[in-house]
């Protein structure tokens, strides 16, 4: 049975809590502290095990801060988060003094606003008594994700002109580098180094498989497989961020963004060819299959263990660059 309990300030769920959807690692005192200095903690139970949580921190007055929303990914899209807002909404009404107003702020990750707009303008901004007002703050890319995004396009520039010739398409090891990147740093970012690494060969660096650069590279029959890398990047950095600790799904998510790639590649191929299908894919699709899956297992191992090292050392946060990289 779900159940919502007040002041449970266990440091030990705390912090298990937080290691669960990955977050930066506090020190046992300083998550200690932010449990005692929080104005209300609320603990999400399935019976007797902590499933989530949230605090309030504030002023009791003016503002009020919902921080450390918490629901464990095995609990994640059952509605779980919504009663645990809805929950805090009516203990920060009880504190809003009569005749005033209380802003209560809401710091969610980028793509997540609208729904907590939706959820909270209902039941805050129209409030009779309470006067509530809510605030989304949405994360940006900061100068240390700019750094780390420029680090793994160097990376890239290093290894992805490494190439072994085999016919038309050599074996590459840029989609080795864009699963890692992805898995390491998040999706935004893996993308955006992925498409400096692009930029620096379009402009005639020789970057590309075969160290070859320019815009004839992108242009010419196997532009597309390079193109297609982004929307590959895309899927699979979506199955990376939904499924964070199965290994499995992450796999899956990476074949899928690959097929992706080959179709547009080979569709790419044939038009700038002029050949059949049937021969771009004997070419282009059908002697990578293996190599690009044993990629996907090395780089899915490797960016599983190096992601959530820099998580432990407080280098990543939820799989987004953290100030601390610094």
């Amino acid at each position: 049975m779900i159940k919502i309990v007040d002041d449970i300030r266990d440091v030990d769920i705390y912090l298990n809590l937080r290691d669960k959807v990955d977050w930066i690692k506090l020190t046992r005192p300083q998550a200690q502290r932010a449990l005692d200095n929080s104005v209300k903690v609320f603990t999400v139970l399935d019976d007797d095990k902590p499933i989530g949580m949230g605090r309030v921190v504030g002023d009791e007055a003016v503002i009020s801060y919902i921080q450390d929303l918490i629901v464990i990914p095995e609990y994640q899209s059952r509605h779980i988060g919504s009663l645990l807002i809805e929950h805090i909404i009516e203990y920060v009404k009880s504190l809003t003094m009569d005749g005033s107003r209380m802003m209560l702020c809401l710091m969610c990750a980028k793509g997540r606003e609208q729904f907590y707009v939706n959820l909270t303008k209902n039941k805050v901004n129209n409030a009779p008594c309470a006067g509530l007002e809510t605030k989304v703050k949405e994360k940006k890319f900061t100068v240390y994700q700019l750094c780390f995004m420029a680090l793994m396009a160097a990376v890239t520039c290093i290894l992805a002109p490494m190439s072994v010739p085999i016919g038309p398409i050599p074996i590459s090891l840029t989609n080795l580098v864009v699963y890692f990147t992805v898995y390491v740093i998040g999706t935004k970012a893996g993308i955006g180094s992925y498409c400096i690494y692009v930029l620096l060969g379009i402009v005639g660096l020789p970057v590309f498989s075969g160290y070859v650069g320019g815009p004839a590279k992108i242009a010419g029959p196997t532009g597309g497989y390079i193109v297609g890398f982004i929307l590959m990047a895309a899927i699979g950095g979506f199955f990376i961020e939904k499924f964070k600790r199965n290994a499995v799904l992450t796999i899956v998510g990476w074949v899928l963004g690959t097929a992706v790639d080959y179709c547009l590649g080979t569709v790419w191929f044939v038009y700038v060819a002029k050949c059949s299908f049937a021969y771009a894919l004997g070419v282009c699709v059908y002697p990578f299959i293996i190599f690009d899956i044993a990629k996907i297992v090395i780089a899915t191992g490797l960016g599983h263990a190096v992601r959530y090292a820099l998580i432990k050392a407080g280098l990543l946060n939820n799989g987004q660059v953290s100030a601390k990289a610094a």
